[in-house]
């Protein structure tokens, strides 16, 4: 094995009912007190990996990771098989292979149909050709003039599956320059890159094609090329169609759930941009009902769910379900192996609902938490935007004589992230906010700050100056 901790990196991915059917499974097979199973339960009770604190109870240590880490697939292959369409499919060709060299042609032919079902459920065009030519190699084997009876048959599925084929990778070609496109930039704000694209790509004669596998790639490529254009209502639209495709097979749904989300979580995002409330809501519904088959998928979903649906809080100002929805967050980032990135949005759209709901302790509180990241270099707007907010909703429920020290502490924080100019706004903001603290913080100074913004600062018109111009209790509409 390449990197040390490969291993580690399996077993920490696995869910608990998956670690309790490889312990079983080894168990079955007579490797209970085996070195790999003893390497298992060390490596599982690690938070991080120490390979020197096992390196004495395992002499051959290279050797017992290997042979666990094979060991470990091998069981999630027949884990995963009952619940995989996909999986089971390839084991019918596999089974029909070795049914043909028995010369079991009858038998062989059972268990092509039964994959070539599956793999029509799935719109896997690659399977489909792996099955025609073996149908072709066992009706040679019945016999050449029944074979030439269905020559013309052959043919014209092996053209409809290559089609199908090509087509589904003429759109992945597309789709992955421009998922490329926008990870580096949302959209484009030159008029020459705008113009560069439609030369690149037109949309308008792109074929529309009928397997689902090439729809899905079809209609999110069109999205992304609209959304590069700025033209959000018209990639809502591509986003929904996609996510369409996928209601429409279930079959195909619950087999590539990890795609699925996050495609149907991209329509919701084209649906808050364009407002789209009704929608948004039809989606927030979807998302509540589907299974998950690992925990990988189950921390995606539990990730994408709820930050849509603190979204649709922060947009509709209904407050109803933010108290579940603290209590659903606190659980999910204790539960959860999350990328900081994820826990730091969850945490700081928590907070704008909290303060939204008048609740400004609880605000603080996971504000505290997200500034708290003090090494850490994911989302520092979001870590920008804590420190001064933290500040303005401690305002709200601490004594002022210690209002200047938590701005001190937090200027620093700032400080240790970005140079001074990249603070222009947040230091001044700071400085000012620090002049007016000795007075009770009533109406008159909120006024103050509504004009200090509106006088120096007027590009900043997103976080800061909505918050402070509306009120703590309407500042709601920031990410």
């Amino acid at each position: 094995m390449a990197p040390k901790e490969d291993l580690f990196k399996l077993i920490k991915s696995l869910s608990r009912s998956e670690k309790r059917y490889f312990t079983l499974d080894a168990q079955k097979s007579g490797a209970k007190n085996s070195n790999y199973i003893k390497l298992f339960k060390e490596i599982n009770k690690m938070d991080k990996y120490d390979e020197s604190a096992i390196k004495e109870q395992f002499p051959n240590l290279s050797m017992d990771k290997s042979y666990l880490y094979e060991a470990i697939l091998k069981s999630m292959r027949d884990y995963r098989s009952p619940k995989s369409k996909r999986a089971q499919m390839k084991q019918l060709i596999l089974d029909s292979k070795f049914l043909y060299e028995r010369a079991l042609y009858d038998q062989c032919a059972n268990r092509l149909q039964s994959a070539k079902q599956i793999a029509m459920s799935l719109s896997d065009s690659l399977s489909l050709l792996e099955i025609s030519r073996e149908e072709r190699l066992l009706a040679k084997a019945k016999g050449i003039s029944k074979f030439n009876l269905r020559f013309d048959d052959f043919k014209t599925v092996k053209e409809v599956q290559i089609k199908n084929v090509n087509d589904e990778f003429f759109f992945h070609d597309i789709y992955d320059y421009l998922i490329t496109e926008v990870k580096t930039q949302l959209m484009y704000s030159s008029n020459e890159d705008k113009q560069n694209l439609r030369i690149k790509f037109n949309p308008e004669t792109w074929p529309e094609p009928t397997n689902a596998q090439s729809k899905l790639r079809f209609y999110q490529s069109k999205a992304l090329f609209y959304n590069l254009l700025g033209k959000s209502e018209i990639a809502g639209e591509y986003f929904v169609k996609g996510a369409q495709v996928w209601e429409e097979n279930s079959i195909l749904r619950k087999e590539e759930f990890h795609r699925y989300i996050v495609d149907l979580s991209n329509s919701l995002s084209a649906s808050f941009v364009n407002k789209d409330m009704v929608t948004v809501k039809e989606l927030l519904k979807k998302l509540k009902t589907p299974k998950t088959n690992n925990l990988n998928e189950e921390t995606l979903f539990f990730t994408l769910r709820t930050r849509h649906e603190l979204n649709y809080i922060l947009e509709t100002k209904d407050f109803e379900g933010a108290d579940e929805l603290n209590e659903l967050v606190a659980d999910g980032i204790e539960k959860y192996q999350m990328a900081n990135s994820s826990k730091i949005t969850l945490m700081f759209q928590l907070a704008l609902i909290l303060m939204g709901k008048g609740d400004f302790v609880k605000s603080r509180d996971w504000l505290s938490k997200i500034v708290s990241f003090k090494k850490d270099k994911d989302r520092l707007d979001i870590q920008k935007s804590s420190r001064v907010l933290f500040v303005l909703v401690s305002a709200e429920v601490e004594d002022y004589d210690r209002l200047e020290n938590i701005i001190r502490n937090q200027t620093a924080g700032l400080k240790n992230f970005f140079s001074e100019e990249e603070l222009e706004f947040e230091l001044s903001f700071l400085m000012f906010f620090k002049s007016i603290i000795p007075l009770p913080f009533d109406r008159k100074e909120r006024e103050e700050l509504k004009n200090f913004l509106e006088n120096h600062f007027a590009k900043y018109s997103s976080t800061y100056s909505y918050i402070v111009v509306n009120g703590w209790r309407e500042a709601t509409n920031i990410l």
